[in-house]
Formats: structure tokens, sequence, C-alpha cells
């Protein structure tokens, strides 16, 4: 048997695994509940709601600066960044409630700077 696991990362049963939102928002250490019928694979992030094209399209600077109020980035890149703004991925803790039989939350990681370039 071959597992590729195409936006999914190897969970099996109690291993840690880190399972990223987006830039501005939490992360998470999960560990693994070995969920058989799904080759022991979660999601392996927020995943996107907007490509990346849309989101420089619809997501405006100020709009970045707003949802990175909190995180330290480098604001020379704002026009770049907007393609990886908050609003352009899914909720992680929805990402992360859909997968309760995969996955277990471990530890919530909450992003303070972003590096790019």
């Amino acid at each position: 048997l071959l597992v590729h696991r195409k936006g999914a990362v190897a969970v099996p049963l109690g291993t840690m695994a880190l399972i990223p939102g987006s830039m501005g928002t939490a992360s998470y250490i999960v560990e693994g509940l070995g969920k058989e019928d799904a080759f022991g694979s979660c999601s392996h992030g927020a995943g996107r709601v907007m490509s990346r094209k849309e989101a420089r399209a619809a997501i405006r600077p100020q709009a970045l600066a707003q949802a990175m109020r909190r995180i330290v980035y480098p604001k020379h890149l704002e026009r770049s960044l907007v393609e990886e703004s908050p609003a352009a991925y899914r909720d992680i803790t929805e990402v992360l409630d859909a997968q309760q039989d995969l996955v277990r939350r471990v530890q919530r990681l909450e992003p303070i700077a972003v590096l790019k370039g």
C-alpha cells in the first residue's frame, strides 16, 4: 500500500505534528489518534479559501495591517503579503473541529512575528 498525502500530514497514534494556521492566526501542535480509515493522516494546515490572485484583488494592505496589528511583520512588503493574509485562509479552529477523530489538540501557538523575503 502506498499512501500519498497531498494536503495531509502523517499522524499515527501518539505522533505529534504541527498544523499551521495563517501568518496571522494560531497554529497547533496535535497528537495523532491513529485513525485507520484516514491512514493515520490529518490536514496539513488551514487551507486557502482564496487563490493568491483572488487575495491580491480582494484584500487591501490596510485590511492586512488590521489583521496583523499584534504581529511584527515587514511593513514594506504589505502589498506582496496580502496574498498570505489571514482572510485568504480557512479558520484553523474550524478545520481542527472537523477532524477531532483524527487528532487531539495539545498546544495552541500564537504568532508574534512573520519573516518573508
